[in-house]
């Protein structure tokens, strides 16, 4: 059998788009089968791995740290919810990231306290997400993060 040839980083980064978004078309789904839910968490596990795989960046592994702690919420998995929010959290504030990276991992946080029921901590996270909205500057960005949030919020 021949030897599969290595992978090149424009490929990687390709395949991490295309993933990326396509686990964010099964998130934005108002109801999802089993069999998508597995998909979307597979999907999302693969773009984390094409990021790393090209060399991305902090920004875009953060962001797929992120995208992992969503699936991982919506899927009803609090704890690999919040361990990918720590990642993002972690990767946004160690590097120096965009405020708007880090208002996102809040509201990774505060989406998986509420999968948890835990609306203490959902509000401290959404207090701490809006905290980190008053540093960003672009208002598309802004607005992305507020539109997460509203769903959030009592």
């Amino acid at each position: 059998m021949p030897k599969p040839k290595d992978v090149d980083q424009e490929t990687h980064v390709a395949l991490a788009k295309f993933l990326f978004n396509g686990a964010w078309k099964l998130i934005g789904l108002e109801e999802r089968t089993p069999e998508q839910v597995e998909t979307m968490l597979h999907t999302a596990h693969a773009a984390r791995y094409h990021w790393a795989a090209a060399g991305g960046g902090p920004q875009q592994l953060a962001v797929s740290d992120w995208q992992l702690a969503r699936v991982y919420a919506l899927a009803g998995d609090v704890d690999r919810s919040r361990h990918y929010a720590v990642l993002c959290l972690d990767r946004a504030l160690e590097n120096g990231l965009e405020p708007w990276v880090e208002a996102s991992a809040h509201e990774a946080f505060a989406r998986a306290a509420k999968v948890a029921g835990d609306k203490g901590t959902r509000r401290a996270e959404i207090a701490l997400a809006d905290a980190a909205l008053t540093r960003v500057t672009d208002a598309e960005d802004r607005s992305i993060i507020e539109n997460d949030l509203r769903d959030l919020r009592d």
